[in-house]
This record gives C-alpha cells, sequence and structure tokens, in this order.
C-alpha cells in the first residue's frame, strides 16, 4: 500500500498554526446542521477548541508519511450530535476515499444506534477501518462498542504511548496510555490533556504503519495489534457467559399450573397474554384451595378456574407443560411432592417451566427460570450501557402489592394501544408472558452474585432488549426499596438498587401497602428519585392488611374495607400531590399517566 494512507479524522477541525506546517498532508471540510433544518458541507476546518488538533498531532507524529483529511462537524461545545456524526460517516461513504476513519469521540446515550451501526458496518465491508475512542466517563459508547468499529479506552497504568493492551472477547480492542500528554492546542498553546481520546490517536498511527506494510482487512490488523500489544487481557471462564434466553413460551400449547401459591396469580389474572392455554389450575389438598375457584381466592379474573388435586388430575391428558411455582412451603406438610409429580413428568412426557432449581435429568426436560448464569458476556472494565429508550420501572415499599400485575398492566395497556414493548423481567413468570429478558431476584432466586456482577448483568439484559429497537421498556424490582429496620443484612434491599442502577428508569410507579406509614414512603420515594435521574410519577395502593398469614402455604389474605382505602387514598394525595390508583381498580390509569409523561 506504500505511502497513500489517507486517514479520515472526524473532530474539531486544526489550528491555523498546526494546518500551515502540515498543509502538504493535510486537507479537510466542515459539516454541520441537522436532520430538521438540514446538512451543508463547506470548505475551511478551522479548530475553535484544540480538541481536533491534538489528535491530529498524534496521528501526524506517529505516522508522518500518512495523508490526513479532516471532516470538523464538532462546534465550541463539543457535543457529540449522533445525527450530524451519522450523515458525516455517509458522507465519507460517498465522497471520500480513505483507508482509516478516525473518530475520538464518543456517544452513551444513542437514539439511532441501528443508524450508527448501519453505517459503520458499511464502511466496515467496504475495507476501511474505523477506530473510535470509548467516553471518559467509563460508559459504554458508540462507535466504539460496534464490531465492525476497534474500540480504544484508557488504561492509567499504561504510561508510554507506543504500549497498548490488546483485550479479547469484549466490545473494548485496545486499552492506551491514559496518563497525561503535552499535545499542541489553539493559539499556540500546549496543555497537558488525558484521556481515551488521546489515547486512540496512538493506535490510528499504528494501524496507518501496519497497512502500510500491506496488511489490510479487520480481522488481521486485530492480529497484528494482539501481536504488537504489551498484554492480552481476555475473560475467564468464557463457557459460562450470558446466552440468549433459550426458552421460548410459544413451545407451549397447553399448560397446567401448579400450586396456587402467590406467583400463580399473576399467570390466571393475565392468562390472555399467555400464547398458551391453561387447561388445568391444581394444587394439594393440605392447602385448602381445592375445588375452589381462582375468582374466589384472588378476586377478579379474565378466566374462571376450579382448583383441582394434583394428585387427582388426569396426566394423559394433552397438555404438554407443567408450570411449576415454588414448592418449598409445600414440602413442609407434603415431602414427597416435588418426586411424585416429576415422576408423574417422566412417565407421560410432559415438559416442565419450573419456578425453582430443579437437578436435570436425562429423561426430564426442565427449564429452570431460576438457574442464574453467573459471569459476564464480555470483558466489560466496569463500563454500563446507557439506554436511550423510554424505560418505566416499578417499585415497591415492601411485599405483595401486585407490583408484577402493574408491570403486566401496563404491557397489556400499551400492546394493545400498537406499541413494542420490551421488558426485563425479576420474576420467574416473566417469560412466560413473552418479556425480552429475564433476571430472577425475589423469592427462593439462586443468585449468589456480586452487587456489582448483578447490575452488569442485568445491564446487559437492558442492552439487548434495546438493541431489538422497542418503542419503550419496562421493568420491575421485587420487595422494598428503604430498610423497614437495621437488625439484620437480609432487611437491605441491595438488589432493589441493583435492578434500580443497572435498569435507571426515567420514571417510577411505585407501589405501596395500604398499612404503610406515609414518612417511610417519603423516604422511599426520595430514595428512588436520589439514587437515579427520575420521577415517581404515580402511587398504587394495595388493599391487602398486615394480617398475611405467611407461616401458611393458603392464598387467602386479608383485604382492608372501604373506608381504610379511602381514607389511605386522601391522606396519599395530601402527602404527594400525585395520582393515586387501587391495586384491584382501573389500572388504564397508569398507562395514560406514563404515556403522557413521555
Amino acid at each position: 500500500m506504500g505511502n497513500d494512507i489517507k486517514i479520515c479524522v472526524i473532530d474539531s477541525g486544526v489550528s491555523e498554526a498546526y494546518y500551515q506546517k502540515n498543509s502538504k498532508k493535510l486537507n479537510g471540510l466542515t459539516v454541520s446542521g441537522d436532520s430538521e433544518m438540514g446538512f451543508k458541507v463547506e470548505n475551511g476546518f478551522v479548530d475553535d477548541i484544540g480538541h481536533g488538533t491534538a489528535v491530529c498531532s498524534i496521528i501526524g507524529s506517529g505516522c508522518p508519511e500518512a495523508n490526513i483529511f479532516m471532516l470538523k462537524i464538532f462546534n465550541k461545545d463539543f457535543e457529540t450530535n449522533e445525527e450530524l456524526l451519522v450523515y458525516a460517516l455517509e458522507y465519507i461513504h460517498t465522497n471520500i476515499e480513505c483507508n482509516i476513519i478516525h473518530v475520538s469521540a464518543g456517544i452513551t446515550h444513542c437514539f439511532s444506534i441501528p443508524k450508527l451501526k448501519t453505517i459503520c458496518d458499511i464502511l466496515y465491508r467496504k475495507g476501511c477501518v474505523i477506530i473510535a475512542a470509548f467516553d471518559n466517563e467509563g460508559g459504554v459508547s458508540y462507535p466504539a462498542a460496534f464490531s465492525s468499529v476497534i474500540g480504544v479506552d484508557m488504561d492509567i497504568d499504561i504510561l508510554n504511548p507506543k504500549q497498548f493492551y490488546f483485550v479479547q472477547n469484549s466490545y473494548v480492542n485496545i486499552r492506551g496510555i491514559g496518563s497525561e500528554q503535552r499535545l499542541p492546542w489553539i493559539n499556540g498553546s500546549y496543555k497537558f490533556l488525558a484521556g481515551s481520546s488521546f489515547s486512540a490517536p496512538h493506535i490510528t498511527a499504528i494501524v496507518a504503519k501496519i497497512m502500510r506494510q500491506g496488511i489490510c482487512g479487520h480481522g488481521n490488523i486485530l492480529n497484528e495489534l494482539s501481536a504488537q500489544a504489551i498484554g492480552i487481557l481476555e475473560k475467564k471462564n468464557d463457557k459460562n457467559k450470558i446466552i440468549a434466553q433459550t426458552f421460548k413460551p410459544s413451545e407451549i400449547k397447553r399448560a397446567i399450573l401448579f400450586p396456587m401459591n402467590k406467583e400463580i396469580h399473576s399467570i390466571i389474572r393475565y392468562d390472555d397474554l399467555l400464547p398458551f392455554v391453561i387447561s388445568h389450575v391444581c394444587d394439594t389438598k393440605y392447602t385448602g384451595n381445592t375445588k375452589q375457584s381462582t375468582s374466589t381466592l384472588i378476586g377478579n379474573v379474565n378466566s374462571e378456574y376450579i382448583i383441582e388435586n394434583i394428585d387427582e388430575i388426569n396426566w394423559s391428558e394433552d397438555f404438554d407443560t407443567v408450570i411449576l411455582g415454588h414448592l418449598d412451603k409445600h414440602t413442609l406438610v407434603d415431602k414427597n411432592i416435588i418426586e411424585r409429580v416429576l415422576g408423574k413428568c417422566i412417565k407421560f412426557r410432559k415438559k416442565i417451566y419450573s419456578f425453582d432449581v430443579i437437578p436435570q435429568r436425562p429423561d426430564l426436560f426442565c427449564y429452570c427460570s431460576n438457574d442464574k448464569l453467573p459471569e459476564l458476556q464480555t470483558l466489560t472494565f466496569g463500563k454500563l450501557r446507557s439506554i436511550a429508550k423510554p424505560i418505566i420501572g416499578v417499585f415497591g415499599t415492601s411485599s405483595r402489592q401486585g407490583k408484577f400485575t402493574i408491570q403486566l398492566s401496563l404491557r397489556k395497556n400499551f400492546l394493545s394501544a400498537g406499541y413494542d414493548v420490551g421488558q426485563l423481567g425479576t420474576e420467574p413468570s416473566s417469560l412466560l408472558f413473552g418479556f425480552d429478558q429475564m433476571h430472577t431476584t425475589g423469592y427462593n432466586s439462586s443468585s449468589m452474585l456480586t452487587a456489582d456482577h448483578e447490575i452488569l448483568i442485568m445491564n446487559q439484559k437492558m442492552g439487548l432488549i434495546e438493541d431489538r429497537n422497542p418503542d419503550l421498556i419496562i421493568c420491575g424490582g421485587q420487595s422494598l426499596t428503604v430498610p423497614l429496620n437495621y437488625g439484620n443484612i437480609g432487611h437491605f434491599p441491595v438488589t432493589q438498587y441493583c435492578t434500580l442502577l443497572a435498569c435507571q428508569p426515567d420514571i417510577v410507579v411505585l407501589c405501596t401497602n395500604v398499612f404503610d406509614d406515609i414518612e417511610y414512603i417519603k423516604r422511599t420515594v426520595t430514595q428512588i428519585e436520589c439514587l437515579i435521574d427520575c420521577k415517581v410519577v404515580a402511587l398504587v395502593v394495595s388493599p391487602f392488611t398486615q394480617d398475611l398469614r405467611w407461616s401458611t402455604i393458603s392464598s387467602r389474605r386479608e383485604v382492608a374495607d372501604a373506608i381504610m382505602l379511602s381514607k389511605k387514598r386522601e391522606s396519599l394525595k395530601e402527602a404527594f400531590h400525585l395520582p393515586i390508583v387501587d391495586l384491584f381498580g382501573d389500572l388504564s390509569e397508569l398507562y395514560n399517566i406514563c404515556l403522557s409523561y413521555f
């Protein structure tokens, strides 16, 4: 390829002094505008801030033989306008012949990921090598995170600009110099600067030298960078990486539900959202639930079922799946119940969707919704993805408030209105309703992850949802947001904080109990709005009283009377000036509240 390496730099231009010294190998244009007013390309590319001058000086010093074409898109504010960046890349594709495109900027909150990825992929297939810096704040940023781009991050332990680490199995490809460098700026000045913006151009210069040796192609260049690196960073235990959920609710045609406990209620109440038919609802004779109707136990339902004894149903019927809820309390009074059900499933070739972890057997198909993978998908360096889609969060003050019911109600209303809903659930039944991703953190969760791993994994799953490009995303948490007391570490809602920090909803619907103290609810609202940048937009009141019979396996719960509920609603309205919605009232009101906010 000889001396004809051409590098197109997208940045803030170059200073007049730098241009005069390097005019033989430097040219450029300015691109400005937006999709609404239109884009325009003009002559001139004088740097108003200094950033582009510093970047070009690094590339020019590292590979003086290269020809640099500056495409100025940044003004004095140095704001990364993603529409302008997409247009600039499209302009390069159509009008400029180059071997390398260098972008020392990153967009963390990207609304046009598909468009930006598409043009990067087009340039990649064309044979153009794109090198981009990651955001200095430590988050996942674009275009650096795309597989078609060589993404460069900084490492504070690297002091030599010619040294770098090569990273395997990560959206970060290179970790370069993280210490300060003395670099030219505008008005003939110099500054001491550090950051990925000034690590990446060193890699661009190295890649230019590699290409001058005749080595071309994205993969070949990565191999050469790997060979030149001072070390290779890789993820250990890659066999446990997170993969897409293997369970598909469409595989279920007819199912039975067992047992009739809290987690099963939402499946019955929202059976119209299921892609399969419920043929039986079952329980054991010890609960007192058998022979009763589901509406008697849980209130209004779409379809009425009479609860049957699990030991008396006809297993030769054409149902194909047993949806198996939590059975830990049932085994206290019937220790053989799990083995009996598993034995029937094996004999009659029924599949199992289990809320608890069940040891796998060669003669049994069992999907354990609670069996979480412990490792991260990639070597992340702690980088989190900022989700640009509108996100609705559903959280609560304590347990048994209908948080999952609220999530399903919102899902139903948005789907009915024609919206494409993305959803991350923390309940083990989430996938049955077609949620995109599930991360169980509630009752009987098998999670042994540290808090930072919980956040990273949930955030990665939110990213997978965003990649599908839905109109909005709904997420929700488990019990508690503020500790009720501080006498035991088990009272601390760490997983709730992980969920909030990983998902970062824009608005939150807060579920409360009729017996919650007003000051405690205020603390919860304050905690949520302080922990993340969001707004609590409505309160839901659950009518269940404190007498929840925790020690039993019965579904019966005491409900507050109308006077008690009315008083609670009035006190909440006076204290918060927010919409107050009854759990068993018209939940479509929540849909209208969320829709009007966005």
